[in-house]
């Protein structure tokens, strides 16, 4: 890892039902990593390109490198409530839904008096107005998206000057946005259009054959098109996991009968193909040829592209 890595700790951090509100953060020039390698397990029909994958689990960061695969842990990352990796810009102690699609910006919400601030990545506050949200859920080309739950209103705010659209939200439960939309996992898959704010149904949780269903939006691929596990019976019956193209669109990456050792706890996409990370704490890559094993341990988020 550069030594000239930043790194971004939070201050502040206020626990709501709906998420983690980071309140402040500043940045602080890390000294040369420490660092721990692990070396690959061996492994069949591993990719041989060259990249570092960055990855953080509980209390850790670091990079599983290729073609090596050996994971580097860096001991002077800490992630705080979520953690991102941007090329050029270092560790970002911070999800990488709260910043801009550009990297320089990182919005955060205050539940307790509705308030959005907006910080660059070194910690500066450039700007704070009241918005009457409750959470920031993302970004998309439009701007800020945040939910206020006592209006039931999706609120997209400009980040110039924090005049905002404001969408019913119809009782949905939104906790993503991106380039693609805005996204509610209430008994399936649902897209708002950050333009107009109508909600689509993209995809319907099946049932178990004991009448339960459940699910979680795992992450997204590299078009930004959602990847979703759709668990019946709550993960206790036979479960899928699909990449959503559109409406009713979907195309099977993985099912329970895959592999025994995956099961998917999160998901990004990049050139490489989409990434996941399992319950295991191990890291999985989906191509057009299947989905593989890649090693890995202790990582439960992919923190950014491999690059």
């Amino acid at each position: 890892m550069p030594t000239n890595s930043h790194a971004v700790t939070v201050l502040s951090a206020i626990a709501a039902g709906l998420g983690l509100a980071l309140l402040g953060f500043h940045v602080y020039n890390a000294p040369a990593p420490t660092t721990t390698v692990a070396s690959a397990a061996k492994l069949d029909n591993v990719p041989s390109f060259s990249c570092r994958l960055p990855v953080s689990g509980p209390g850790q960061a670091g990079f599983l490198v290729f073609p090596s695969r050996n994971q580097v842990t860096d001991s002077t990352v800490h992630p705080i409530g979520g953690v991102a990796f941007t090329k050029g810009k270092g560790w970002i102690n911070a999800p990488a839904r709260l910043m801009s699609p550009d990297a320089t910006m990182v919005a955060v919400a205050d539940p307790r008096n509705g308030q959005v601030m907006i910080s660059d990545l070194n910690g500066r506050q450039m700007k704070q107005f009241s918005a009457a949200v409750n959470q920031v859920i993302g970004w998309t080309s439009a701007g800020i998206v945040a939910w206020s739950t006592s209006l039931d209103q999706i609120r997209v705010i400009n980040p110039k000057d924090g005049t905002y659209r404001a969408f019913a939200a119809h009782h949905l439960a939104f906790l993503a946005a991106n380039s693609s939309g805005i996204w509610s996992l209430t008994g399936g898959l649902s897209r708002m259009d950050p333009a107009t704010g109508q909600v689509t149904l993209w995809y319907t949780f099946s049932k178990g054959s004991a009448g339960g269903s459940g699910g979680t939006l795992l992450g997204f691929d590299v078009n930004g098109s959602p990847v979703v596990w759709d668990a019946p019976d709550y993960a206790d019956g036979a479960w899928t996991v699909v990449v959503l193209a559109g409406p009713g669109i979907a195309h099977v990456l993985a099912t329970s009968s895959t592999n025994s050792l995956f099961v998917p706890e999160h998901a990004l996409g990049d050139v490489h193909g989409i990434w996941f990370t399992s319950l295991a704490g191990s890291v999985w890559l989906s191509t057009a040829g299947g989905l593989t094993q890649i090693g890995g341990t202790n990582a439960y988020v992919i923190a950014g592209p491999c690059t």
